[in-house]
């Protein structure tokens, strides 16, 4: 997704409401049209049916090419942003000749999902600055995101997760105790016991998580085998801390079958999204209890 924001006095954008848009041909064909009406209002100048016009690199044509060049790097290096700011005008401040356009700082954020197509962004990793959880949670095919609450939340489905976050939030407003999500960790489809054990590794490495909401539904991902990846967890990394289970959807009621059975006093059952979160909000407030 590519959101274009002119600021320029007078365009029909200037007053800062961004216009955004989800097609790259869309996109492409207003970037162009983007830089046409701004030769025809005198903001840039050099543009002619979508090159350069030669000679005369005015900073009004080395505007025009650096607004393309922004965008034929923002569409071939899959990239999800391309930012300069600040873009300043240099030169003797007397001699209006010698001025020119200056990157004097610059963002460029790539899309992780299309790594597998630039082998030269390998470079660029620096495992010194990586969070230590989400370098884990990749090694894992794991989308995980750290934030800084009590709550370790595991789902299934990046909406699934987020609704989670925004319920343990709600939560510990409501009980007045300040509790927020730990984390962001979505399972993704198809999960298998061996995933939800990986994500209760991680999750709970983290000292400051005190209780674990995990919010499955099942569709491709039966609740079954999220069921034997939580005891196979507890099992192997010791949990003591608490869990709180909700499941709906695939196999939901042999995964409640296969958690009753095993009667691990340290995983909590709630029926529904809002009373889990509540519930993993109280616990954690509590303090939870030392796992390894």
């Amino acid at each position: 997704m590519v959101t274009i924001l002119w600021r320029y006095e007078g365009s029909p954008e200037s007053s800062g409401a961004p216009l955004t848009f989800s097609d790259s041909g869309q996109i492409s064909a207003y970037a162009r049209e983007a830089v046409r009406w701004a030769v025809e209002k005198g903001i840039i100048g050099g543009y002619q049916t979508g090159v350069l016009a030669p000679g005369g690199q005015t900073t009004r044509a080395q505007a025009a090419q650096i607004l393309l060049r922004m965008w034929e790097c923002f569409k071939h290096n899959d990239a999800t942003l391309v930012e300069i700011n600040p873009l300043a005008k240099v030169g003797d401040p007397d001699d209006e000749a010698s001025k020119h356009l200056c990157a004097l700082d610059a963002k460029i954020s790539l899309d992780g999902n299309a790594a597998f197509r630039h082998d030269g962004w390998a470079q660029f990793d620096d495992a010194d600055e990586a969070d230590p959880y989400e370098r884990r949670a990749q090694e894992h095919g794991l989308h995980y995101v750290h934030l800084n609450g009590q709550v370790g939340v595991i789902g299934n489905g990046a909406g699934l997760v987020m609704s989670s976050l925004d319920a343990v939030s709600f939560a510990g407003q409501k009980q007045g105790t300040g509790v927020q999500p730990a984390n962001f960790l979505d399972i993704g489809g198809g999960a298998s016991a061996q995933t939800m054990c990986a994500s209760l590794e991680i999750v709970l490495s983290d000292p400051q998580v005190h209780a674990v909401l995990i919010n499955v539904y099942g569709g491709i991902t039966s609740c079954e085998q999220v069921a034997l990846g939580i005891l196979e967890a507890i099992d192997e990394l010791n949990v003591t801390k608490p869990l709180v289970v909700r499941f709906d959807g695939n196999a939901a009621a042999e995964g409640l079958r296969i958690l009753a059975q095993a009667q691990r006093p340290n995983i909590h059952v709630e029926q529904t999204m809002e009373l889990a979160a509540a519930e993993a909000a109280r616990l954690a407030a509590d303090g939870g209890e030392e796992t390894k």
